[in-house]
């Protein structure tokens, strides 16, 4: 079963992958997840799926296991020229 891609993703992994971002599914976007995939020890199905999405586009930002308990914002440059 493959898992349908929106038009977006599609041009994310177009843009990983360092080719022209026409976000269309072809066979040189295929050809291309395939080499990707056998690089990076997956099974080479031009398919992806989850693994392969996964180390294409990493997750920049981790959840954080700390709660935010206050957020502090000082202002110095108001309209009215006041340093709150």
């Amino acid at each position: 079963m493959t898992i349908p891609l929106s038009i977006a993703k599609v041009g994310q992994i177009q843009a990983a992958l360092h080719l022209i971002q026409d976000n269309y599914y072809g066979q040189l976007t295929e050809e291309a997840v395939r080499m990707f995939q056998m690089k990076n020890g997956l099974k080479p199905d031009g398919i992806v799926g989850p693994a392969t999405l996964a180390k294409l586009i990493p997750q920049r930002f981790k959840k954080s296991k700390r709660a935010i308990r206050e957020i502090i914002i000082h202002c110095t440059a108001t309209p009215e020229g006041k340093d709150y």
